[in-house]
């Protein structure tokens, strides 16, 4: 075997749960490694074999595991390496056999000492070339070191802080913790060094000069002049004394930067020059005016505030057809306040404000107008919209007002007071969407949100890899859209745990709600109260991985093709529903749902629809309900346990309450053959468990009727009272049986 690797150990950092650590390199026996553990406080430790650890397959070639009698604890770091013995134990004697595992093992060996030799030489202090004049320690400390005597010694910490402190004791000093440093020399220059009331060093001028210095220095824009000569304090008994300079300090303005809000050139990098400048968490003010700019990087923290979003207030004009005003990437503690955002060029693509990795924003009377996309946050926590009023003229795909969480997580969001409308008014051509949600998680809709005429007022479609979670609406507006709500996650998109209560949604087109489970996953959204309104479909619920879909409470109605829709393996309960006309004309049906649909649809009222309820499936159970009849059609198979019943029909109508099946029937046997022992007649669902009914021979017998139906069967057997066969040409079987299914 041939020593093809230079790897002659392993490190790795503990994680407080894992004890076995791979060595990637041959040994020869187990005590052929060398174990070690560095602390938190930088204190090494060799490992015992057999105490603190065992190896697993020394002497293999492809290495094996050094397994810990307890976790490495969290941070800790430990080092695995081969060391061994400096020895050669292979005797090779002349014309003895030749044994090609001995020699290479032998040869192996001593690449391994090389390697050995050569990891202890990487680890010395060196110079990383014969031609250079210095020593790299690669940003590690070195100890134990003697003080120094030459003057071109190395210094210790200790050597050091000693001379610190015999000059510091040299020095002139005061007894209090901190003085405020000397002025400048430029400062001080023909001055007097004084020290105010506080016993803090001044400049003073000097008592034979000139007056007139002071209010130069005083009109003076230079650092340290000016307001910083001031001294101001608040008439209060505990309130401290400070400059001038200070105390303008607390709120800082654009107007600082010779920008004047008149709109007569491209503010921009003006704008981002005051940004890279200020300090983090700066309030920063642009007062009533008009300021063009574009592609502003946000500093990591900052409040941007106006002077209001109306006609006299601040605008902000973009001067780019796609560039938005601020970007921030990794931003925290944002506030953008009391002002306008509005296009300049016709917007072609990109957002106002685009966001990543953003947290703790705040968006607060606010007002947009003519994007292509509104505000972008991709990635981040607690971002709130408050007071957002937004108006665009364009529409088509990718335009939509506010986008949350496309590719990153991102929650939780506030919507509070938000109106969100296309203008002018265009019922055909209209943005995107209100609303984005994409990777989302813990999203809050109020009372306060309102968005009328986009194509999905709400559009929720996490892709691939995305949740959409907790997400919660109470008492919202989504009017005048193509789909007032549209949840359509792509791929293994998806969304849970969605619960809106009391919401409106309108639309005018295609569906006030829809549900798409086709491609991605909708699981456990739920819809409580509110109303549902559209001219084509008030609910559309699709897909097989649409499931554990709750439509609860609400009034569907708005002379609806559809009031709702139920197709493609959806799983609904629709319950305590008013489905009809209530002001807003009647749909012509209320419900329809197609043979692959499951669930129930109970409770509900039914009211002036063309066809109220259009249900072709057998696992979707129907009962309960005001204004339908909740009893369905079956067409059964009749036969016979013995012989064959030549001729025989039969109606039989079921009610299935979530489990539970009632069945009415009426079988006619037009000529019996050979039929005997019991008439057996199919049933629409499995049996769970033994069940049995009664009933009576109509026409010929006038014998009362017993009826079995076993657990696991899909039949009711039917006999005479007395046990024997009840059936005859000519007869009519009429019986019931309440049963238990297990669909």
């Amino acid at each position: 075997m041939t020593v093809s690797t230079v790897v002659d150990h392993n490190d790795y950092t503990g994680n407080g749960v894992t004890t076995s650590f791979p060595y990637t390199f041959r040994i020869f026996k187990k005590d052929d490694l060398a174990v070690t553990v560095l602390d938190l406080s930088g204190n090494l430790t060799v490992l015992v074999l057999d105490t603190d650890y065992t190896v697993t397959n020394a002497g293999g070639y492809s290495g094996g595991n050094v397994v810990l009698t307890a976790p490495l604890a969290i941070g800790w770091q430990i080092s695995i390496a081969r060391e061994l013995e400096p020895t050669q134990e292979t005797d090779l004697r002349n014309q003895g056999k030749f044994f090609a595992e001995v020699h290479e093992d032998a040869f192996d060996k001593l690449t391994m000492l090389i390697q050995q030799v050569s990891s202890l030489f990487r680890l010395a202090l060196r110079k990383p070339s014969s031609i250079a004049n210095w020593y790299d320690a690669k940003s590690n400390r070195i100890i134990n070191l003697a003080d120094p005597i030459k003057e071109q010694d190395a210094v210790t910490k200790g050597y050091a802080d000693n001379l610190a402190t015999i000059n510091i004791n040299k020095t002139l000093r005061v007894p209090e913790s901190f003085v405020n440093p000397v002025p400048s020399a430029v400062d001080r220059a023909n001055r007097v060094l004084g020290f105010n009331n506080e016993g803090q060093p001044v400049v003073l001028v000097p008592g034979t000069g000139d007056a007139s210095q002071v209010m130069l220095d005083l009109i003076s824009s230079a650092d340290g002049k000016g307001d910083a000569l001031i001294t101001v304090k608040q008439p209060f008994p505990t309130a401290k004394p400070r400059t001038q300079h200070s105390k303008n300090a607390e709120t800082i303005s654009i107007t600082d930067w010779a920008i004047d809000g008149s709109i007569t050139s491209i503010d921009s990098a003006t704008i981002q020059r005051a940004m890279n400048e200020v300090p983090a968490g700066t309030n920063m003010r642009f007062p009533t005016g008009t300021y063009n700019f574009s592609g502003v990087t946000l500093p990591p923290s900052i409040l941007i505030e106006g002077d209001g979003i109306y006609e006299s207030g601040t605008k902000f004009i973009n001067d780019s057809p796609t560039a938005p005003f601020f970007t921030g990437n990794n931003v925290a503690n944002l506030a953008f306040s009391r002002i306008q955002f509005l296009a300049g060029p016709t917007r072609t693509g990109g957002a106002f404000i685009d966001l990543t990795n953003a947290t703790r924003v705040k968006f607060d009377d606010i007002f947009l107008f003519n994007y292509f996309q509104g505000i972008n946050v991709d990635g981040g926590s607690e971002i709130s919209f408050s007071g957002i009023r937004a108006f665009t003229n364009l529409s088509g795909n990718g335009v939509g007002g506010i986008r949350i969480g496309k590719t990153k997580y991102t929650g939780p969001v506030h919507f509070g007071d938000v109106l969100l409308k296309q203008h002018p008014d265009n019922i055909l051509a209209q943005p995107e969407y209100g609303v984005r949600l994409g990777f989302v998680d813990v999203v809050n809709f109020d009372v306060s949100f309102l968005c009328i005429l986009h194509g999905k007022c709400l559009l929720v479609d996490p892709g691939n890899g995305q949740i959409a979670s907790l997400i919660h609406g109470n008492g919202a507006h989504f009017d005048t859209a193509d789909y007032g709500i549209l949840l359509a996650p792509a791929g293994t998109g998806k969304v849970q745990a969605f619960n809106f209560e009391g919401v409106y949604s309108g639309a005018h087109r295609i569906a006030a709600l829809a549900i798409d489970g086709t491609s991605g996953t909708v699981d456990g959204a739920s819809f409580n109260g509110g109303d549902y309104i559209n001219s084509s479909i008030g609910i559309d619920v699709t897909g097989s991985k649409a499931k554990n879909i709750i439509i609860n409470g609400v009034k569907v109605a708005g002379s609806s093709y559809q009031g709702i829709h139920i197709t493609n393996n959806a799983n609904v309960v629709v319950k305590d529903n008013f489905i009809g006309n209530f002001g807003f004309g009647a749909n012509n049906y209320g419900i329809v749902a197609d043979v692959t649909t499951s669930g129930q649809v109970f409770n509900n009222k039914f009211q002036n629809n063309t066809v109220n309820i259009d249900n072709q499936s057998v696992n979707l159970s129907v009962f309960d309900n005001i204004g339908i009849d909740n009893w369905n059609a079956f067409t059964p198979t009749i036969t016979s346990q013995s012989g064959t019943i030549t001729t025989a029909s039969g109606v039989l109508r079921y009610r299935k309450s979530f489990n539970t099946v009632t069945v009415n029937a009426e079988i006619t046997i037009t000529n019996n053959g050979t039929g005997a022992n019991s008439v057996l007649v199919t049933l629409p669902f499995t049996v769970r468990t033994h069940a049995v009914g009664v009933g009576r021979a109509q026409l010929i017998s006038g014998k009362e009727l017993q009826a079995f139906a076993a657990a696991g069967g899909i039949n009711v057997a039917i006999r005479n009272y007395d046990g024997t066969y009840p059936g005859a040409t000519g007869e009519v079987l009429i019986f019931s049986i309440t049963y238990e299914t297990q669909n």
